[in-house]
């Protein structure tokens, strides 16, 4: 499943990391006593990562890890990252972009063939400087963070699970330092308050599931499009989908969000949508936004339907010549 979703182009993961036999960590969905779910050694999916990363794209991926090990197996997963990944993975910041107010992340571009690992950080700062976030950790390099709700199914990729936000105090204290040396240094934030923190660093990363996003998108419209110029938002399925269904990603695209999760192994409309949208550009997984949703100075609400900034009205007549549908 890992080599496929890589080889169709999708650059984000998550892997459900749990303590194994013998020493070994593994791949599952959680406790395989309750969720009956095949584990697969943590070993055999880096080393397939690590072959396919970048046949299909040589642009950036990034590993989402729900880390539930214990310490001992969190520093035998570093080593099997730094042993098998090698010079692929990205272990400090750009000097070019230090994590610092006004910075900017670096583009994709800029990161060509590097792996980012998204995992808890522990505390390095007074908690007076640190927000506390929704979920499970986010590495897009400069970027750790933590969500508050556990909502995937078995083997969800490219969506990353949550865990009660009061826990982590509890978790960084027991996060292996040497797993550590692969997250730089990023900031928290509560998902609740996204409102109020429109201003923050590019740094912080907001990560949420679709029914609070689509409140947002609601609400405050305008303010969301501005916010995704500045900062990245995750959005994931909400944990109703216990069947591993997709919520439409379009509604969130429309606003400027970069990471719309999608259950890869469920082939329903919503997941074709986001194959069909990730065709464009090379189906290199990554795809430029409107002017519109980048321009500092400019406005855009994704309800307006007669007046928008920089754009200049046309007309177009489209005729439909033929249609197919496809049903698995």
């Amino acid at each position: 499943m890992y080599r496929y979703v890589l080889l169709s182009g999708c650059r984000s993961i998550e892997l459900d990391c749990w303590d194994g036999a013998n020493g070994e960590p593994i791949i599952t969905h959680g406790p395989c006593q309750f969720t009956r779910v095949t584990p697969i050694l943590f070993k055999d999916v880096i080393v397939a990562i690590a072959e396919t990363a970048f046949i299909m794209s040589e642009y950036p991926v990034i590993l989402s890890f729900e880390n539930h090990c214990s310490l001992k197996q969190q520093k035998r997963m570093a080593a099997y990252c730094k042993e098998i990944f090698g010079e692929l993975l990205l272990t400090e910041p750009l000097p070019e972009y230090p994590i610092k107010p006004g910075v900017s992340l670096p583009s994709p571009n800029a990161l060509r063939k590097k792996i980012l690992i998204k995992n808890k950080k522990l505390e390095t700062r007074p908690l007076r400087f640190q927000y506390q976030l929704s979920n499970t950790s986010e590495l897009i390099k400069q970027i750790s963070l933590d969500s508050n709700e556990s909502e995937k199914a078995a083997h969800d990729v490219d969506i990353e699970r949550s865990r009660e936000s009061n826990e982590i105090e509890e978790v960084n204290e027991t996060r292996d330092q040497e797993e550590q040396d692969f997250v730089a240094e990023g900031v928290m934030n509560d998902e609740n308050g996204v409102e109020e923190k429109f201003g923050n660093m590019s740094s912080e990363l907001y990560s949420m599931n679709e029914s609070r996003a689509y409140e947002l998108v609601k609400q405050n419209p305008t303010e969301f499009v501005n916010h995704n110029k500045r900062q990245i938002s995750r959005i994931y399925p909400k944990g109703k989908r216990v069947d591993s269904s997709n919520f439409w990603p379009i509604k969130f695209w429309n606003c400027g969000c970069q990471m719309a999760a999608i259950n890869m192994q469920t082939p329903d409309i919503p997941f074709q949508m986001n194959s069909a949208f990730f065709e464009q550009n090379g189906r290199c997984g990554y795809v430029v936004k409107p002017s519109l949703m980048r321009k500092a100075d400019a406005k855009f609400n994704p309800f307006e339907t007669r007046n928008m900034d920089l754009i200049v009205p046309a007309c177009v007549s489209i005729t439909v010549r033929f249609s197919c549908f496809f049903f698995f």
